[in-house]
């Protein structure tokens, strides 16, 4: 398949090949996201198809990861996969009591949440100061967050003194005793193992009273003297939490600044400005000494701006160039991100004392890291803040989408791989990935794939839920929803549907064995999985009506004591959990009785003129009876009995034709009366056999073992195993034309030629020729197996290993693509092999008697 690199809608160009770490891929159909691959399991993405159908498709390798049809698709978003939001935000109003936003994830697709909370904050009287600060210890220590965090932050705006706190616990018995409480409680609270960093800002009311309270207050709720802010009008308020909210970005992102640079000598002063000052008058640059002897800076310092202060800076040589890598950079100020756009850079050469600025630009990159934070925020609502009260709620509204602004937008992936199965108590268990930032899920039902979907349930904290309320021989699927932070995803593609039933057993099987003295019927089936127990059903027919023989059977087997005379044929049901399956198909008819003895057959035997019945073991039989006829259709009269071989010598045959029928008896019953077998005449000892005027010849293959696959060139059939063989005999040629139509009247050949091999015909043909030519021999003829064959044609115990049956040079035994001027040619004009045996390399295919298939334990 074809794939074209493409830009998606015209919104996201993706480039996969060289990514430094791994990330994923949002898809999105407008605000959703309805899929999310790593980029580990992706390195290219197409469109294929056309109109509506075309399909969106992402390929690692050749293999087909995923793919959404393109009308689903809107956007593609490339994210780090540790790129989770990174700031929490919780809001406490307090007054007489406590209005609160819990901490959740903020983000431009939950701002609204915050916003909407803050506006909607309303004024009372009365000040529980105490009481929400501790309040927001709580909600900090309890919270549970599945982002690592670098800060934690608390800020408290008041404009008063406590009123209240202590009719909400019987803990303390003053104020004062309440606040040292919070105090400590401040100081020593931690989450993820950082510190609380805890600011006050206090805009003293009319009505307080008590100064030194009043900034005890402020203090107390703070972590550090550093972090307490006592404005004195609205406006210095708004100002303070923006530099708090700048300060809080700034905290929570650095930057990895590398800066390329050619050499320098020896002891030369570097000097980087980022403000777009020169070396003399910047405020915000890196310093230091170039080392030419190690290709690093000594004596590194930082103006304006923080870092990892490393007092040397080893610098990386690609020709001319030196880089320098600056990690855990930020702003002192905390006034946003470093402009590296805004980068000069000078050289003060050692022994001088003006700098100069070098007129190539230097070459600067750098990364961001955006680091978790918390900030849990507690405002005043009390009805002393008057006309403030309003102006407070937009400068809260105001920081929060300060902190948005640079924040990731959160989406909830649509659940993904939604599967159902019947689990042991005949109940559906629905199971689906796991949505990122998914807090709970819904699952949907309906009983067709394109039906309506119904709720069925909500509030699903796991990724997976039973549905218990199902119906017998119902067929169920399922969609689910994911819920979290106050935001949906989409629904998930619907599961495949699973039916309620128990499946009817299969391969039911049906086998007469010994009970006792006598026979029984023994039944098999395969278990059927959660099915408690079975009924079995039994006719005289297949096509019969079927009784219930037998109930509560625990196994996948029973055993039939009484079986119906003659044949029985038998049926399974599956029963469990208050489902009943449907009947089994009919097993295989088992007679009740011995089955008559097969492959009967009678030779005479040339050395002293008796005639040698054999016959195929019957399974069970005790004994053996011999019948025989001057006749095939004749009266047949019994000549022996009681026999426990396979094999009887009838030393005393009847003049002429003889013909033979044997029966089994054993435990009480009597087979039918095997099939007539006429008696065979032996082979010529020349092996020369001629039919209707047509000589042909049998070669004797003496019996032994050997390596079946192995080839002689190395181009073996495996697995090459070995295979040991008795005496055959085996034509010296292949079946001429002129003796298939002698057997048969007619020549199906397409190269005529009565010494040409015959062609042209099917192993069904070959079957009907050689019951015409046992019936016109007196002998016993069949194909080859294939491992008769090859071992006949390597030369069998005279094998000399040649790569060709008698030769390693082809064109000596056979005719084949190069020779044969694409047509068959007359037998035996070719060398023969070590046997005797001719063109068994070319000529044509030849039919064995069993099946072609690759070598396996049959």
């Amino acid at each position: 398949m074809k794939r074209t690199a493409i830009i998606l809608l015209a919104l996201l160009a993706i480039t996969l090949q060289g990514m430094a770490q791994s990330k994923y891929l949002n898809i999105y159909q407008g605000r959703s996201v309805v899929g999310s691959i790593s980029t580990v399991d992706v390195d290219s993405v197409s469109i294929t198809g056309s109109g509506a159908s075309r399909q969106l498709n992402f390929y690692r390798g050749d293999y087909l990861v995923k793919n959404y049809t393109v009308a689903s698709v809107d956007s593609i978003k490339v994210a780090s996969i540790y790129d989770d939001p990174w700031v929490y935000l919780g809001i406490i109003g307090f007054n007489s009591g406590l209005q609160e936003k819990p901490l959740d994830i903020l983000a431009p697709s939950t701002r609204y949440f915050y916003t909407n909370f803050a506006n909607n904050l309303t004024m009372a009287d009365g000040t529980v100061l105490y009481h929400a600060v501790d309040k927001a210890l709580d909600n900090l220590t309890a919270s549970a967050f599945r982002t690592p965090v670098k800060n934690v932050y608390l800020i408290t705006f008041t404009d008063g003194l406590d009123q209240g706190s202590l009719m909400l616990t019987d803990r303390y018995d003053t104020e004062r005793e309440y606040l040292t409480a919070v105090n400590r409680r401040i100081r020593n609270t931690t989450v993820q193992g950082m510190p609380l960093i805890a600011y006050s800002i206090g805009l003293k009311g009319s009505d307080v009273g008590n100064d030194v309270l009043f900034r005890e207050n402020l203090t107390k709720l703070a972590s550090s003297q550093a972090n307490v802010a006592e404005p004195t009008t609205m406006a210095d308020v708004e100002q303070k939490l923006r530099d708090l909210a700048n300060q809080i970005i700034s905290a929570n992102n650095s930057q990895h600044i590398s800066i390329r640079i050619p050499g320098q000598g020896n002891g030369t002063r570097v000097r980087f400005t980022f403000d777009g000052e020169d070396a003399t008058t910047s405020s915000v640059y890196i310093d230091g000494t170039f080392s030419l002897r190690d290709r690093s800076l000594k004596s590194v310092s930082f103006h304006g701006l923080t870092g990892t202060l490393e007092q040397t800076v080893q610098g990386v040589q690609d020709g001319i160039f030196v880089t320098f890598a600056f990690d855990e950079m930020r702003r002192a100020d905390g006034n946003g991100l470093i402009n590296v756009g805004g980068l000069r850079h000078f050289n003060l050469p050692s022994g001088t004392s003006v700098w100069q600025e070098n007129s190539e630009s230097s070459n600067a990159t750098t990364t961001t890291t955006h680091y978790g934070t918390i900030v849990m925020l507690n405002l005043d609502c009390s009805r002393s803040m008057a006309d403030g009260f309003y102006s407070m709620k937009q400068y809260a509204t105001d920081f929060i989408n300060m902190l948005t602004a640079t924040a990731e937008d959160l989406a909830i992936a649509t659940p993904q791989d939604v599967k159902a199965a019947l689990n042991s108590d005949f109940k559906l268990e629905v199971q689906w990935s796991t949505s990122k930032y998914a807090e709970s899920y819904t699952v949907y039902r309906s009983t067709s794939s394109t039906g309506s979907f119904t709720q069925v349930a909500s509030g699903v904290t796991s990724n997976s839920w039973t549905d218990e309320n199902v119906q017998n021989n119902t067929t169920y699927y399922y969609k689910v929803q994911a819920f979290g932070h106050g935001l949906s995803s989409g629904q998930s593609s619907a599961s495949s549907g699973v039916r309620v039933f128990l499946p009817a057993p299969e391969n039911v099987a049906s086998e007469l064995i010994l009970n006792g003295s006598g026979f029984a019927v023994k039944v098999t089936w395969n278990a059927v999985s959660l099915a408690e127990s079975y009924l079995v059903y039994r006719s005289g027919s297949s096509t019969g009506t079927f009784t219930q023989v037998a109930e509560g059977i625990r196994a996948a087997t029973w055993i039939d004591r009484s079986p119906l005379e003659g044949m029985n044929f038998y049926k399974v049901v599956a029963v469990g959990h208050g489902l009943t399956s449907s009947q089994s198909n009919v097993s295989n008819g088992i007679n009740y009785a011995l089955d008559a003895p097969a492959k009967v057959k009678a030779v005479i035997n040339a050395n002293n003129g008796t005639v040698d019945v054999s016959w195929d073991a019957v399974s069970l039989a005790e004994s053996y009876t011999v019948y025989r006829s001057g006749s095939s259709t004749g009266e047949f009269t019994k000549v022996a009995e009681n026999v426990t071989a396979t094999t009887w010598s009838d030393t005393a045959p009847l003049a002429g034709r003889n013909y033979y029928k044997v029966q089994a008896s054993g435990h009480g019953l009597e087979s039918p009366m095997s099939n007539v077998a006429m008696v065979l005449k032996p082979l010529p000892n020349d092996g020369v056999i001629t039919v209707n005027g047509v000589q042909f010849k049998m070669i004797k293959v003496s019996g032994g073992t050997f390596q079946m696959g192995q080839s002689a060139d190395g181009n073996n059939v495996t697995p090459v195993h070995s295979v040991t063989l008795s005496d055959y005999y085996i034509g010296e040629t292949e079946v001429t034309q002129e003796l298939w139509e002698a057997v048969m009247g007619s020549n199906p050949s397409k190269f005529k030629g009565a010494k040409r091999p015959v062609e042209y015909v099917t192993w069904n043909d070959c079957q009907t020729f050689i019951t015409k030519l046992n019936a016109l021999t007196g002998q016993d003829f069949r194909l080859p197996t294939e491992a008769e064959w090859e071992f006949a044609a390597k030369g069998g115990t005279q094998s000399k290993g040649y790569t060709y049956s008698g030769s390693n040079t082809i064109g000596d035994v056979a005719w084949y693509t190069s020779n044969s001027g694409s047509q068959t040619h007359d037998v035996a004009t070719k060398a023969p092999n070590e046997l005797g045996i001719y063109d068994m390399s070319g000529n044509v295919w030849e039919w064995c008697q069993d099946w072609y298939g690759s070598y396996s334990s049959s």
